[in-house]
């Protein structure tokens, strides 16, 4: 299945309607967002940290082409039953996979619990707490 198709499947149709300027805009946009974000003792990425958020930090900000790979795609850790722990922060919340309800993996919280799809929006306030609503 082409990389597009699953784009598709996954909400974004609405890119293929934008004219050019306003679809390089949104682009642009997306690019300049960080791939991961820290806020005191927690940490947010888009799929899954590495095994230490340092390690997490520094490749990203060396543009080590792995550590992104594994930060906006990476599934082997929600879809492992073992605990993980990201070293070096409190807590990590990820989404990139849908799940029915919020999954502890150790001090990595995985929170997306597919809006666009269940319509069921789940977030975490600045202290780590997870809200979930319809």
């Amino acid at each position: 299945v082409s990389q597009s198709r699953y784009y598709l499947m996954n909400g974004g149709k609405w890119f293929y309607t934008l004219k050019d300027e306003e679809a390089k805009e949104a682009y642009d946009i997306a690019r300049s967002l960080p791939f991961i974000i820290e806020v005191g003792d927690i940490g947010i990425v888009h799929a899954q940290p590495l095994n230490s958020w340092e390690d997490t930090v520094y490749r990203i900000e060396a543009d080590v082409p792995y550590a992104e790979e594994h930060i906006i795609w990476g599934r082997d850790v929600i879809r492992s039953s073992l605990p993980f722990t990201c070293d070096g922060i409190g807590k990590v919340f990820c989404g990139h996979t849908v799940v029915r309800e919020p999954v502890d993996r150790g001090n990595v919280k995985f929170i997306d619990t597919g809006a666009v799809f269940y319509g069921k929006m789940t977030i975490c306030d600045s202290s780590g707490r997870i809200l979930t609503g319809e």
